[in-house]
Parts: C-alpha cells; sequence; structure tokens
C-alpha cells in the first residue's frame, strides 16, 4: 500500500495542432509559428493513480473525439497511447489531435517547453527584424531610387518621389439632413452641381505646374472617382503624366484598401499610354501600391518597354479566381497575361509580385498557378539575364538596380 501511495501518478494530455494540408496545404509550421497559430491547444486531465487506468482514460477520450470517428478498426491494432488522428489519412483537416499519457512533471516540461520557445522565437523575430532594417538602409543608400514600404511598420522610412499627390473626391458626401431636404424638393432639370472646390482647385494647380523635370511621382488615386465622371482631359492623373516628360518613377496607390479603381482596368492604361506616350520610352519603375489590377490591365503593362522595376505586389484580383479549381492543370487567370506582359519587358531587372507567407497558397491556387509563376521566371532568368529577380515576398523591399543599357 505504501508502494502504491509514493508511485507517480498519471494524467491525460490532449494536444490539438495544425496541420500541413486541408487549408494549410504546403504549409511548414516552426514549434512557434504552430503554437501562436490559433489551431493550437494542449489541456491536461486530472490525475490517475495508475499507468493502466490513465491509459483507459485515453481510450475514452479518443472515442468522444470527432478527429477519431469511425476508427475502431485502425486501433485494434495500436490499443494504447499515443493516439494520434493524424495517422487516419484525413487530409481534409485543418487540425489534428494526439491524445498521450505521461506523468504530471512531464506535462509540466511540456508547458515549459512551448513557453521557452515562445521566448526564443521572439527574440529571434526582434534580431531578423533589426537585420532585415539594417539591410534596408544599406540597400536604400545605394538604390538612388525613392522607396515605400509596405506594411508600414514603426521606425521604417520612406524615400519619398520628388512629387507627392493625393486626389480629393470629385463629389463631396451630403449630411443626411442634406440628402433628406433634397428629397423632399421637386427635382431641378438644370445644370448638374459643379465639381466640389477642392477637386476643381486639385485639377486647376495641375495645369499650372511645371511638372517637365519631375522624375520621381507618388500619386494617391481616389478609388471613389470612376472614370465615366471625366474625360481625359480633365482626368488630373491623366494631365501629370502628359506633363511629366522626364518620369522615370511612378509609384501608384488608392486611398483605400483593395478596391477597384480607374486603373484597374485594361482601357485606362491605354488612354495612359495615348496621353503620355513618353512614358513607353521613360519609365523605369512602376510600383502599385493599392488598387486590383486584372489580368488584362497586367498584360497591357508590358507596353512600357523600358521598365528596370515592375512592382504588382499583392494587385492580383482574387475575384477573377474563384471558378479555378487549384487541382486542375489548367492555366490560371494571371498566367498567360503576366508571361505576355513580361515579354514587352526586355530591360526588366525585377518584378515583385508580393503574396508572401501563408498568402503565396492562395496566389497559386486561384491566380498564377506554380507552373505560370516558372514560365515567367525563366523567361526573365533566360532573356533579360541571371541578375532578373523575381520576388514574392510579405513586404516591399528596395532594390539596388543593375546596371543597364536602357536608352
Amino acid at each position: 500500500m505504501a508502494s502504491l501511495a509514493s508511485a507517480s501518478p498519471y494524467v491525460v494530455v490532449t494536444t490539438q495542432y495544425p496541420t500541413n494540408y486541408g487549408c494549410h496545404r504546403g504549409k511548414r509550421w516552426s514549434r512557434a509559428e504552430a503554437i501562436c497559430s490559433g489551431y493550437y491547444e494542449l489541456s491536461c486531465s486530472c490525475e490517475y493513480l495508475t499507468e493502466a487506468a490513465a491509459n483507459e482514460a485515453a481510450a475514452d477520450e479518443r472515442n468522444q473525439h470527432d478527429h477519431f470517428e469511425d476508427s475502431e478498426e485502425h486501433w485494434e491494432a495500436n490499443p494504447l497511447p499515443p493516439f494520434n488522428s493524424g495517422s487516419l489519412g484525413n487530409y481534409d483537416n485543418d487540425e489534428e489531435v494526439k491524445i498521450e499519457v505521461m506523468t504530471p512533471d512531464e506535462y509540466s516540461q511540456r508547458v515549459a517547453g512551448d513557453e521557452t520557445c515562445l521566448i526564443n522565437a521572439r527574440k529571434h523575430a526582434m534580431q531578423l527584424d533589426k537585420a532585415k532594417r539594417e539591410h534596408e538602409k544599406k540597400q536604400l543608400a545605394k538604390s538612388g531610387r525613392c522607396h515605400y514600404h509596405y506594411p508600414k511598420r514603426n521606425g521604417m522610412v520612406d524615400i519619398p518621389a520628388q512629387l507627392e499627390l493625393v486626389e480629393p473626391p470629385t463629389k463631396t458626401k451630403a449630411s443626411k439632413k442634406r440628402k433628406k431636404d433634397e428629397k423632399e424638393q421637386p427635382k431641378d432639370d438644370g445644370p448638374a452641381d459643379p465639381l466640389p472646390a477642392a477637386f476643381a482647385k486639385f485639377t486647376s494647380d495641375c495645369l499650372d505646374v511645371a511638372f517637365a523635370n519631375i522624375t520621381s511621382l507618388r500619386y494617391v488615386m481616389c478609388a471613389d472617382n470612376k472614370a465615366n465622371e471625366m474625360t481625359a482631359d480633365t482626368d488630373p492623373f491623366l494631365i501629370i503624366l502628359s506633363q511629366c516628360l522626364a518620369l522615370e518613377e511612378l509609384h501608384f496607390d488608392v486611398n483605400q484598401s483593395h478596391p477597384s479603381s480607374r486603373i484597374t482596368d485594361e482601357d485606362y492604361i491605354q488612354t495612359i499610354l495615348i496621353k503620355a506616350p513618353h512614358l513607353v520610352k521613360k519609365l523605369k519603375v512602376l510600383s502599385f501600391q493599392g488598387g486590383d489590377l486584372y489580368p488584362e490591365t497586367i498584360a497591357e503593362l508590358g507596353r512600357f518597354t523600358r521598365l528596370e522595376r515592375l512592382d504588382i505586389g499583392d494587385r492580383f484580383s482574387l475575384e477573377c479566381g474563384c471558378d479555378v479549381n487549384p487541382y486542375d492543370d489548367e492555366p490560371h487567370p494571371y498566367d498567360l497575361e503576366l508571361l505576355q506582359c513580361i515579354k514587352g519587358l526586355p530591360f526588366l531587372q525585377r518584378l515583385d509580385l508580393g503574396y508572401g507567407g501563408d498568402m503565396q497558397r492562395y496566389c497559386f491556387d486561384y491566380c498564377l498557378s506554380p507552373a505560370g509563376f516558372a514560365s515567367v521566371k525563366d523567361h526573365l532568368e533566360c532573356t533579360n539575364g541571371l541578375d532578373c529577380e523575381v520576388t514574392m515576398s510579405e513586404s516591399r523591399e528596395p532594390h539596388v538596380l543593375a546596371t543597364v543599357d536602357n536608352k
């Protein structure tokens, strides 16, 4: 009886963990990533005096758990824990469950190990972030180009363009009272309201500024301003581009997150080329920091034939791939158009596609197939040289452009 009292008790430990299939297909988790994923849970039962009692409790836990449903025959040959639902081959699961028997001390060591892992991972991440920032500072100093970080983080300093412009809306938002008054008043067939003063002044100023010597421009377009609300002669963006005769860098953004804008459509790119034909041979850097780009629009970007860097990071429209089956071998929506684009860019030294980290899987599943990506990369390396980079990253990084005979 004394030996039984002094024996170490046992506990049943249940661990839920993320898979590398299901919605995480292809993901390789580090231990710290798995713990922080939201799919990880670690729990412990009450204590059992004998290992046999704990084993029986573990089997009961397995039989009651959804992840082990209809698997009784599998466990007849494996009656003792650990029980791991991952061995059942259900590759639709986003998470699996492992049931083990161990001592309370072993469980405490597991918990402490998780905590230590997270502490070390945090330290490592801070060291990497510091090293990355130092590297970016050096790259920026060498690049000779302006640069905008994405996503924006504290402590990161952009190198701004020579001119930065933010487009105001063509329409002012009416108050609820004004909308109610307008609704109650009889309709007037007179002339439509003029453009708001802010937009009219912005457009007027564009006509007065000397843009001829501007070499770099960042333009933030108002996503609410539609192409049918203005003409090619009243669109301020087109006016500016037509006058920027020395423009080498264009950094484009929109004032909202991932909406459509005037530039989303291929027709607008064609209008730009008509209004500002000099950009075909002048523009060297084209960067899109906001707004979706349709496949046909990206194909049109290949007409800026002197580009050395094209940044379309995270700009694919996932809606274009809503009918794509990622398991089919059919071309994805951006495969042919992106290849068509880069075939028109013989001086391109860097192509930024974005979609780093977990988003890469969605890009490859629904927008640009792995085969399409390989075709683009192979073409650039064979035609433009092995130094030509194709990046898929979570952040926008500076790039030191190689010396190119681009005249």
